[in-house]
């Protein structure tokens, strides 16, 4: 699911960047989720890092809301117990 979620992401943080008609030169398109593991942050432009914390943000969001439902899903099951 994490890779799906990083596929979502990916073509949206693309397409907003490439929607500006001349974008400039820092805001280069990003590059994969698996990339930005590996990568020294501190090669990258301004733009790139723009972009890195909107994809993170985005994720961070999505991950405490699942574990938010997964804790509830625990409560719920242990009480029944």
């Amino acid at each position: 699911e994490e890779i799906a979620s990083r596929r979502q992401l990916e073509p949206a943080a693309s397409a907003a960047a490439a929607s500006s008609s001349a974008p400039p030169p820092d805001r280069a398109p990003l590059p994969t989720a698996e990339w930005w593991e590996t990568e020294d942050l501190t090669s990258l432009s301004l733009g790139q890092l723009k972009g890195l914390k909107e994809i993170t943000e985005s994720m961070i969001e999505k991950w405490v809301a699942r574990r938010d439902k997964v804790q509830t899903i625990v409560q719920n099951l242990e009480q029944q117990e």
